[in-house]
């Protein structure tokens, strides 16, 4: 399959989802954990913010994968 070569994130070859192809996909992924790791470190005593940063931050990468990579859709080869 041809990748568009705007897309951060190309298709997984099992399954469903995305993985990153380019650089800029490769930092929005290293960020995301960056600061997931930080907010499991310092926000866990507050459970309620905690909850709140990490729903947020996993909803902003899946917005970033949807409009940086192609459609999802299961795999199986």
């Amino acid at each position: 399959m041809k990748q568009n070569k705007n897309y951060w994130f190309k298709e997984k070859n099992f399954g469903w989802g995305w993985t990153p192809c380019t650089w800029q996909g490769w930092l929005t992924l290293f960020v995301f954990v960056g600061l997931t790791t930080l907010s499991v470190m310092y926000l866990i005593p507050y459970i309620w913010w905690f909850l709140f940063i990490n729903l947020s931050l996993y909803a902003l990468f899946i917005a970033i994968c949807y409009k940086k990579g192609p459609k999802p859709r299961w795999r199986f080869k």
